[in-house]
């Protein structure tokens, strides 16, 4: 077993079950013990018998119907509070049914009392078998309990008069309870109860590292449940359905042949029932659907997870499969259902990867779902669905290594008149396009959705190659390419340099012996860490080729477009966004040299916590960007900067707030003893992103003083404390903004936020800075990361900034 299995088997038994406690039982757990009930201990592939409300209605939530298509297992979010713990004894939970540590539930939650599969036969098949599992627990009478240990310190249970509770059983290698034990009665602890605990105390005492202080009360206290292994199988005849009432047939489970009812409770037995419906009979397959339904009624408001009978109506490890040699591709039934083109493209682009079902509040799985040239012979639910999610690979021999290196395209090649020779170069990227192109369009076989993409391919081609062209007619473009290019080596150079090793910063005093190097010392400097020269993926090149026309042709038309970067996490989409970035920033300050100043770029994020994370990064590549600055007069005097444009809660919004905070910090530092790791920055940047020293830090390993890298005045200025950085004070500190005021009243380069800020354009006037600043340019580009996160509400909120930005 490999360790992903490992992982998946572990979840499986904690959250679906069985097989998540120590009592012995068989391999397979089908008659596990657990130590507290069932609906405590599992939350998923549960049935749950139908809540009535007390007028004898149910609560319509059971209602079943053809728009049920909910491919999600059913998870439940539970939270149990611990019972009262004695000298370290926990007695887990009482034998009685009364109302322990009951979790409150919102009026919403959910208690699903059906669910099912479809899926899809050929018109041959006569008949299919369909094979319904499931678990239910019952109390455990305590001779059945045995909890497994190797014997170790056996020999005190005689010293201590354990034998009044527990024995030892060699053969088993188990204890076993004497008699059962009750923790309370009448709401008093019994006496049983308090010769265990007197007992604990004293073994605890003189052995205090043995783990039969763990084990013991483990066993004597908390009512525990066996459960019992339902299957039964069920031959299925299509001819019975089809000449059935609205072709739909209802089996009780308890009348089917090879099933034991004798462990499960009486109201359940003439409740569970399974539906068998087929769909559109006069279709050219058979549409069946398959579902498992607790007809019982049980009282709303007994629903608590604590309650005796309802645990012993709800089934466990549910599992719904069907068998056949006839199934077939599950294509959807319904002739008016609507398609978008993009559906139908999607359609087209997975048509040869084939699903054989659908789940109804359950997923489903099928025999070789990995393997689409084999044809499965099983479907099944499952409330923990899995799938392999391959490893994407980039690369490509039709591209040579030196058209993809990122030093090679940039000002640190040594050969600095190179152009005509990247501009050849870079030719194989569309010429390796158009040959992909070409063997998909012989793949297409004149399929409408499949020649509508392959326009689409041909499209992105033709501005691949523009780029490349103006990159050879524009000398300011070739100039920004280049330094877009030395900005993102730069950047994973100091990244491998500085935080491959330690990333969360290092005190200054471990700093100061560590050179920094001249601009003109990265052209021959050997990537650190022995790590080979960095290349772009084929696709991250592509993108930056293609949006250039966009920056260069103002009356370009791609300039209406927006560009979806589609990858898997990982893929190097940040990086190639970024680089877009750089070059826009580069070309406005070539090309108009006294209209680039303000905004030029927003980037735009939807959760903070992903935005503080994404905002190190972009950080990285504007230090970098303003270190090129710096050595190039061209850049103009301005400083490319970045501003995070977040809520107050994570970063003081107004400059008196960011005083009171930033006073509040050093009193903290200053107090005598003070530890400096206890004291929060409140402004977000923990460490310098150029060379990883910490903004909080000592200055010398024996220092009791810690210094920190911000200055507030009538505006928040930080800096690095290693004085060899190249952003220490001395040459000038980030160019960063953190706080409202200063973005407002200096508007950086990049503008880093979250769209929910977006709102401040109605409320302060100030923002209007961010788009109209000083007669300058504005914004040229918006990056939307995280795209998938824009869903439901979220999404239509920030669609109304759309319309306003």
């Amino acid at each position: 077993m490999n360790n992903r299995d490992i992982v998946h088997e572990r979840l499986r038994r904690e959250i679906v079950g069985p097989g998540s406690d120590l009592f012995l039982c068989k391999p397979d757990f089908s008659d596990e013990i657990i130590g507290s009930k069932p609906l405590q201990r599992y939350f998923s592939g549960i049935l749950f018998p139908k809540e009535r409300q007390e007028d004898g209605s149910d609560t319509g939530q059971d209602t079943f119907s053809d728009d049920d298509e909910t491919p999600e297992g059913q998870v439940q979010a539970i939270q149990i509070t611990d019972e009262e713990q004695k000298e370290g004894l926990d007695p887990e939970h009482d034998n009685s049914d009364e109302e322990e540590a009951t979790p409150k539930y919102r009026s919403n939650a959910f208690y699903p009392s059906h669910f099912g599969l479809s899926f899809c036969l050929d018109k041959r098949c006569e008949t299919f078998d369909i094979t319904v599992s499931f678990g239910n627990y019952k109390k455990a009478n305590h001779e059945d309990v045995l909890l497994p240990y190797d014997g170790e310190d056996v020999d005190l249970l005689g010293q201590y008069d354990w034998d009044q509770f527990v024995v030892y059983d060699k053969n088993a290698k188990a204890f076993r309870a004497v008699k059962e034990l009750k923790l309370k009665e009448k709401g008093q602890y019994t006496d049983d109860y308090k010769k265990v605990s007197d007992l604990l105390a004293a073994l605890r005492k003189d052995f205090p590292h043995t783990v039969l202080e763990e084990y013991i009360p483990k066993l004597l206290f908390g009512a525990k449940y066996r459960r019992f292994h339902n299957e039964v199988k069920i031959p299925i005849e299509i001819e019975n359905i089809m000449s059935s009432v609205e072709n739909h047939i209802e089996l009780v489970v308890s009348h089917q042949s090879g099933i034991d009812t004798a462990h499960w409770h009486k109201d359940l037995v003439n409740n569970l029932v399974l539906h068998v419906y087929v769909h559109g009979p006069k279709s050219e397959k058979f549409f069946f659907r398959v579902v498992l339904e607790n007809k019982y009624p049980h009282r709303k408001d007994q629903f608590s997870l604590s309650k005796e009978k309802l645990n012993a109506l709800a089934l466990f490890q549910t599992e719904i499969k069907v068998e056949s040699e006839h199934l077939l591709p599950f294509r959807d039934y319904l002739p008016h259902l609507y398609k978008t083109e993009e559906d139908s493209a999607l359609d087209y682009l997975y048509r040869h990867k084939l699903a054989y079902g659908i789940g109804h509040s359950a997923s489903c799985t099928w025999d070789h779902c990995e393997h689409d040239d084999k044809k499965p012979i099983w479907i099944k639910t499952t409330f923990l669905p899995e799938y392999n999610v391959r490893s994407q690979s980039t690369q490509t021999s039709k591209i040579p290594g030196n058209v993809l290196s990122i030093k090679s395209l940039s000002t640190f090649d040594g050969d600095k008149n190179n152009k005509e020779q990247i501009v050849n170069n870079l030719r194989a990227i569309p010429q390796a396009y158009s040959q992909w192109i070409k063997e998909e369009e012989q793949g297409a076989d004149n399929d409408t959705h499949g020649l509508q993409n392959i326009e689409k391919c041909i499209r992105i081609l033709a501005r691949i190659e523009l780029g490349i062209q103006l990159l050879s007619r524009d000398d300011n473009a070739f100039k920004a390419f280049q330094l877009a290019n030395s900005a993102i080596y730069l950047q994973m150079f100091q990244s491998e340099w500085h935080f491959a090793r330690k990333k969360d910063g290092y005190e200054v005093f471990e700093r100061g012996e560590i050179p920094q190097l001249n601009y003109d010392g990265y052209d021959t400097a050997d990537f650190p860490n022995d790590k080979p020269q960095p290349e772009w993926r084929p696709f991250q090149l592509a993108f930056i080729l293609q949006s250039i026309p966009s920056f260069i042709d103002e009356n370009n038309n791609d300039r209406e477009l927006v560009d979806l970067l589609y990858f898997p996490t990982g893929g190097g989409k940040t990086e190639a966004y970024l680089a877009v970035s750089a070059f826009l920033i580069f070309w406005r300050r070539l090309k108009y040299p006294s209209e680039y100043d303000g905004v030029n770029v927003i980037i735009r994020y939807t959760l903070r916590l992903l935005s503080a994370q994404q905002f190190e990064r972009a950080t990285k590549l504007i230090l970098a960007c303003e270190f090129i600055r710096q050595h190039h007069k061209e850049l103009g005097d301005k400083r490319v900067s970045i501003g995070f444009w977040i809520g107050d809660a994570t970063i003081p919004n107004r400059i008196e707030i960011a005083k009171v905070k930033f006073n509040k910090l050093l009193g903290k530092l200053n107090r005598a003893n003070s530890d400096g790791k206890k004291a929060i920055n409140p402004f977000q940047l923990t460490n310098c992103q150029w060379c990883n020293s910490k903004l909080i830090s000592r200055q010398k390993n024996d220092d009791q003083v810690y210094i920190v890298g911000h200055r507030i005045n009538k505006r928040l200025d930080s800096h690095c404390l290693n004085p060899r950085c190249r952003f220490s004070e001395m040459h000038g500190g980030f160019p960063i903004v953190l706080v409202d005021d200063d973005i407002y009243r200096k508007p950086p380069t990049v503008l880093f936020g979250t769209v929910d800020k977006f709102a401040q354009l109605a409320w302060n006037a100030e923002a209007t800075n961010l788009f109209n600043y000083e007669g300058n340019r504005k914004p040229e580009l918006i990056i939307q990361d995280e795209l998938h996160l824009l869903n439901g509400p979220l999404g239509s909120l920030v669609g109304l900034f759309e319309n306003v930005v």
